[in-house]
């Protein structure tokens, strides 16, 4: 079930407008197909996912995992690229069964202030950002964003906040604290795209914890 929530705070002189939609949760909605069909197909280069993460990035994000569990003092802002799967077609579409063929192939940081960086990526064109919840690694996170934006067709930017996740069934403790912890990264991130004069409107899509994380960033946003 989807649900739009508005923030509550008043929104004077504002040229960029965040529309919240908020999944509670999505569940088995991403990346299990019940049946439908989702065309994964990438074009020239791959998909382009714009990715802010409280994650430490590993080997200088040359390979994977790219991003793990620890938790970054800073935002880092990076563009990761992801590779569909190379197949044949029925009717001219692929079956949402190949999932495990489309994977992270790159991610590029760049340094400075994160925050700043993804909110001129993102400026001219409206944005799908995904907000992962409990349990989830970098590359699965991405990968279901990826997935999420393939599914409804969205035409814009597609873009991961990712928070620092151990990824482990019984690492509930680390993740709602890593949650919290990367509140104030998300706070300053809808601070920077709403008062940005050029940026265009954001759709928030969170799951699962990652709704804390939003409502908790949406709650200190000022």
């Amino acid at each position: 079930m989807l649900k739009t929530v508005a923030p509550s705070h008043p929104a004077p002189n504002r040229r960029a407008v965040l529309a919240t939609l908020v999944t509670l949760p999505l569940g088995g909605c991403l990346g299990r197909s019940s049946g439908g069909v989702i065309d994964l197909s990438s074009g020239a280069g791959g998909e382009i996912l714009h990715v802010a993460t409280t994650r430490r990035m590993v080997v200088n994000g040359t390979q994977s995992p790219f991003f793990d569990a620890s938790r970054a003092p800073n935002l880092t802002y990076a563009v990761t690229r992801l590779e569909g799967p190379d197949r044949g077609t029925v009717l001219g579409r692929l079956s949402s069964l190949v999932r495990s063929d489309f994977a992270v192939t790159s991610v590029d940081p760049f340094e400075g202030d994160g925050v700043r960086r993804m909110t001129e990526a993102l400026r001219g064109r409206p944005t799908l950002l995904f907000i992962h919840g409990f349990n989830q690694t970098f590359e699965a996170a991405a990968l279901d964003a990826e997935l999420l934006s393939k599914g409804i067709r969205f035409g814009g930017n597609t873009a991961l906040f990712s928070w620092s996740s151990k990824a482990g069934l019984l690492d509930y403790g680390y993740d709602r604290e890593s949650a919290l912890i990367a509140r104030d990264h998300l706070s300053d991130l809808f601070s920077s795209v709403l008062n940005d004069p050029y940026g265009a409107k954001v759709h928030i899509v969170a799951h699962s914890m990652g709704t804390l994380v939003t409502l908790e960033a949406l709650r200190a946003y000022q």
